[in-house]
């Protein structure tokens, strides 16, 4: 992952995981799982288009 890809990655939920320490200990296992899962569904896009775009590079010339 680029440096700029990292960082507005960073920026996106860093601010949402400090709110947690805020928040009751029942609500923020809920809350951890859902940034957890949205990071992990970033990446996977992210990953995706990277592989797209390696395939068509690869494959279509």
């Amino acid at each position: 992952m680029k440096s700029k890809e990292m960082r507005k990655m960073i920026d996106k939920y860093v601010p949402m995981m400090v709110a947690l320490s805020e928040l009751d200990s029942d609500r923020v296992e809920m809350r951890a799982a859902f940034i957890l899962d949205r990071i992990v569904s970033d990446t996977e896009k992210n990953a995706k288009k990277k592989f797209d775009k390696l395939y068509h590079e690869l494959f279509t010339y």
